[in-house]
């Protein structure tokens, strides 16, 4: 039998707000190659957990283990309207630093290909729709090599008519072996996207019963 491998661990990690704690001391693992769903009440500290599992915030106790690169995606309300940039400069973004512009682009193209976006390459990024846009920012991440990828509501602010093809998008990155690891309010969508299923309840973060995708 093949050991099962985790992309993410917890080991007695402590996530909150300044010194107020919002869960327990939480010690498990996410499986790699999977999309794993946390859903939970406003409030109950989704967000911060995420933020904190890849380190964009600091545990207030314990410490989290990740074997692989990560990308975010947040909420597409975090971003800038007035930004300048184009769909390809966006998913070049994703690339290391110091690489020739070059490769950069010919990687980005290939990336906004791959997810059926190459004809909008030149467009301003704000000119998108809201489901083109959360594309070209998991295209972003998937040109960025990351194995693990953490969305914050990757469908809020997108269109009705284009949820269908963001999830699609996530779907298609975990058959890449990508790990997913998102925070979402879509419950209904769950048991076709979602692996695994989270609840964040009480400050503790468990497995739903029924929590593989069916």
């Amino acid at each position: 039998m093949t050991a099962t491998v985790a992309a993410l661990r917890f080991d007695g990690l402590v996530a909150g707000h300044g010194r107020r704690a919002l869960t327990n001391p939480l010690t498990l693992e996410f499986e790699s190659g999977l999309v794993h769903a946390i859903i939970g009440r406003n409030g109950s500290g989704k967000t911060t957990l995420l933020r904190t599992a890849i380190g964009l915030h600091d545990p207030l106790a314990g410490k989290v283990n990740s074997v692989v690169p990560v990308s975010y995606v947040p909420q597409l309300t975090d971003f800038e309207a007035s930004v300048p940039v184009s769909a390809l400069e966006v998913v070049a973004m994703g690339r290391p630093l110091g690489e020739r512009w070059s490769v950069r682009r010919r990687r980005a193209r290939e990336t906004l290909a791959s997810i059926g976006l190459e004809t909008e390459a030149t467009r301003r990024f704000f000119e998108l729709s809201g489901g083109q846009r959360q594309r070209v920012l998991l295209a972003r991440a998937l040109c960025a090599d990351a194995r693990l990828l953490a969305l914050d509501e990757p469908t809020s602010g997108v269109d009705i008519d284009a949820v269908e093809l963001v999830w699609t998008a996530i779907r298609e990155l975990t058959q890449r072996g990508c790990t997913v690891l998102m925070v979402t309010h879509d419950l209904l969508v769950l048991p076709h996207v979602a692996d695994r299923t989270w609840v964040l309840v009480e400050r503790e973060l468990r497995l739903r019963e029924g929590g593989d995708a069916t």
